[in-house]
C-alpha cells in the first residue's frame, strides 16, 4: 500500500496551504495507523489457529497411534510420518508468524518535536508524516506475517492431504 517515498511525502506536505488538507490527511493517516494495528493483530490470531490445528493434528496422530498403527502398512505409515511432519512445519510456520516482533512506533521525538511546537499546523504535517512511515513499516511486517501463514496453510494442507491418502489405503484394504 505505501508505496510513496518518505521523501515525496515530505515534499507534497508542503506543496498546499489549506489547514483543511493537512486535517483530512491527518484524520485519514489515523485510520490508516489503527488499521495497520488491527491487520496485524488479525494476522497473529489466524496463526494462533493455525498453530492450534497443527499441534491437534499431531496430538490425535499420537494419541490414537495405537490404534491405527496395527491398521495400515509400511506405505501409508511413511504417508502417516510425511503429514505429521506436514503438520509440524505447519505449526513452525505458524508460530514464527504469531512470534513478537519489533514494531517501529511513533518515538518521543516525532510526538513532540522541538522544531514544529511553535506552528501547529507544521506539527500536525510533520505527524501526517511519521503516520506514513509507521504504516508503511507496519504493510512490510504484515507482508512478511502473511507469507508465513500461507506457508503454514499450505502445510497444514499437505498434511490433510497426506493422511485422507493414508486413510483412503487403510480402507481400500479392509483394515479399517
Amino acid at each position: 500500500m505505501s508505496d510513496l517515498p518518505a521523501k515525496e511525502m515530505s515534499e507534497r506536505l508542503t506543496s498546499y496551504e489549506s489547514e483543511e488538507t493537512t486535517k483530512e490527511l491527518y484524520d485519514f493517516g489515523k485510520m490508516l495507523v489503527q488499521e495497520c494495528v488491527e491487520r496485524v493483530h488479525h494476522i497473529d490470531s489466524k496463526a494462533t489457529m493455525l498453530a492450534g490445528y497443527s499441534g491437534t493434528i499431531l496430538a490425535l496422530l499420537v494419541a490414537t497411534s495405537a490404534i491405527w498403527k496395527p491398521t495400515i502398512d509400511k506405505w501409508a505409515m511413511g504417508i502417516v510420518f510425511a503429514a505429521a511432519f506436514a503438520a509440524l512445519m505447519a505449526g513452525m510456520f505458524a508460530i514464527w508468524s504469531f512470534s513478537p516482533t519489533r514494531f517501529d512506533w511513533f518515538s518521543d521525538n516525532e510526538w513532540v518535536d522541538k522544531a514544529y511546537l511553535n506552528d501547529p499546523e507544521q506539527l500536525r504535517r510533520y505527524h501526517v508524516l511519521t503516520m506514513h512511515n509507521v504504516v508503511s513499516l507496519h504493510e512490510a511486517i504484515s507482508k512478511r506475517k502473511t507469507a508465513r501463514i500461507k506457508s503454514s496453510r499450505f502445510m497444514l494442507g499437505i498434511s490433510a492431504t497426506l493422511l485422507f491418502a493414508a486413510l483412503a489405503n487403510a480402507v481400500l484394504k479392509g483394515g479399517v
